[in-house]
């Protein structure tokens, strides 16, 4: 994957979700210090898109995944809040704002998010290695069981 990114980020201006990508990779192989300076450019350029956009629900949730990656929990809450009170959240959106919930400790609130989600949103959790810890809760397993 990490090859996948860096050859990406070479074909032109790189754009938030894909820094986030490649420090994702970086933390998953160990590599915390790099991963943290494209946290820190992921958080950057998120900024930058919702100063066109302040109402975007992706660009405010990987903003709270990225300051909650960071150690900035404060901001973590307040953005993921944001993100929260907004109507039509993309599945993008609802992953990022449990993976905030998650690293914040707040595991109930992740929950709640869950609730009534589409099946494709809790497949898409079962497959994030960050949510390994969520996905072996019993509430989390009752959700994903449903039909």
């Amino acid at each position: 994957a990490l090859e996948l990114f860096s050859e990406s980020a070479k074909m032109g201006p790189v754009p938030a979700a894909l820094h986030r990508n490649l420090g994702d990779a970086m933390r998953q192989l160990g590599r915390q210090a790099a991963a943290r300076r494209e946290y820190q450019l992921a958080l950057q350029k998120s900024e930058e898109e919702l100063t066109t956009n302040p109402r975007a629900p992706s660009s405010r949730a990987r903003l709270a995944l990225l300051a909650a990656r960071l150690g900035d929990a404060a901001r973590a809450r307040f953005e993921a809040s944001q993100v929260l009170s907004m109507e039509g959240l993309t599945a993008i959106a609802r992953t990022d704002a449990v993976q905030t919930l998650e690293i914040l400790g707040q595991r109930e609130k992740a929950l709640e998010v869950l609730q009534g989600a589409p099946r494709s949103l809790l497949e898409e959790i079962g497959r994030q290695p960050d949510l390994k810890s969520l996905r072996s809760d019993a509430r989390f397993l009752q959700l994903a069981a449903r039909p």
